[in-house]
């Protein structure tokens, strides 16, 4: 189940997860209140109990807030992952985990990677124009005269593409297949584009939108 999914799943039950997350909160009215995720004295945070705003909380003393699930990561200071496992356990939510069978994958050749050549970076600048940052962000090389573009899990090396200038591409083989651009998602992000090639998600990027690429 998504997120947003869970979260309203949870909002069926606002009150007993506000108590359970915020045991220091009391109810007052329509709302759970309390002074902050931690669950410190106060009412400068309220979690909407009933009606179609229940589940949605905010605390203004920060300036943050959301649905349950935020709650739930804020309050005990889980990942997205995390507070979804632990809200699918409360619910009583099964998740049916399919079976994977180990296939050995080889690591990308790392032989020959630099940085951008000044002819890559003035390509990707001037006629893709795409912002430094940008390029920077989804950590483009170059290997000798190709663009390397690499799909990377963390700092690990999973699987890399190549384009040579104009538009001759190639791909390592016996490689993990693994999306492009994990490194631009937040941990927290509920959404993200999904693009056909690596120089639309950097674009997508480039406009302020999370977005990854297929690897073929």
């Amino acid at each position: 189940m998504t997120a947003n999914e869970l979260a309203e799943r949870l909002a069926k039950q606002a009150e007993a997860v506000a108590s359970m997350l915020l045991p220091g909160g009391k109810r007052n009215g329509s709302e759970w209140r309390c002074g902050s995720v931690q669950g410190d004295p106060g009412d400068s945070l309220g979690v909407h109990l009933t009606g179609a705003k229940a589940g949605v909380w905010r605390d203004f003393s920060a300036d943050v807030g959301g649905d349950l699930i935020g709650l739930w990561m804020a309050a005990q200071g889980l990942s997205l992952r995390e507070a979804c496992e632990a809200a699918m356990e409360y619910l009583g939510i099964t998740a049916d985990r399919p079976q994977h069978f180990a296939k050995a994958y080889r690591k990308p050749v790392k032989d020959g990677v630099h940085r951008l050549t000044p002819e890559h970076a003035a390509w990707l600048r001037d006629v893709r124009k795409l912002p430094d940052e940008t390029v920077a962000a989804y950590k483009l090389a170059s290997r000798g005269d190709r663009l390397m573009f690499p799909y990377l899990r963390g700092d690990e090396l999973v699987f890399a593409k190549y384009r040579k200038l104009p538009k001759q591409f190639s791909a390592e083989a016996d490689c993990e297949p693994i999306l492009f651009g994990w490194q631009v998602v937040k941990p927290d992000a509920r959404a993200a584009i999904l693009a056909e090639g690596e120089l639309d998600a950097m674009a997508w990027h480039a406009y302020g939108y999370p977005a990854l690429s297929v690897p073929t």
